[in-house]
């Protein structure tokens, strides 16, 4: 496992992963997520399904050892619903990277799971993991609540420094 930060020269292009709806693959974030990445203070990604296959989430699966492009929604993108259409802060060059990826049922996510590397994720501790998927990163589900048993693929960040060399 490198040192991190990792320091590499001209970001690349993620060529392992499968074309993505804007073309190059990259994690996408909004708000309260943004604003940590931007800091580098967030800890752990959350996101709804298992996304460790890339032929079942083609579209949301990302390679893990892989540095890997933070793009930003604007905020108009982030609190807009269906048919709001996508748009991003401009490229701050920041980059994550994950050696691995935890699958955990969102009832068996605990606030240990929720902090790695003395950072966090959103939310700090479990309780506060439901009001946070409904209320800022899936607020369209609030009709279609997940169940206990619906599975979250958890990232755990690093970040990897670039200089355009």
């Amino acid at each position: 496992m490198p040192q991190f930060p990792v320091i590499i020269t001209n970001r690349p292009m993620l060529q392992t992963a499968p074309p993505h709806i804007h073309g190059e693959q990259a994690f996408w974030v909004k708000l309260r997520e943004a604003e940590l990445i931007k800091r580098h203070e967030l800890g752990v990604i959350i996101r709804e399904g298992d996304r460790r296959d890339p032929v079942q989430r083609p579209k949301q699966w990302l390679p893990t050892d892989v540095p890997i492009p933070v793009f930003y929604l604007t905020d108009e993108a982030a609190r807009g619903g269906p048919g709001t259409p996508f748009s991003f802060e401009p490229d701050d060059l920041n980059t994550v990277q994950f050696g691995r990826r935890r699958i955990l049922h969102l009832d068996e996510i605990l606030q240990i799971d929720l902090v790695y590397d003395d950072r966090y994720a959103v939310p700090h501790t479990a309780p506060e993991l439901e009001v946070y998927l409904y209320g800022e990163l899936y607020p369209e589900r609030r009709d279609r609540p997940f169940a206990g048993s619906d599975l979250f693929t958890l990232y755990p960040v690093d970040y990897v420094t670039w200089v355009n060399g």
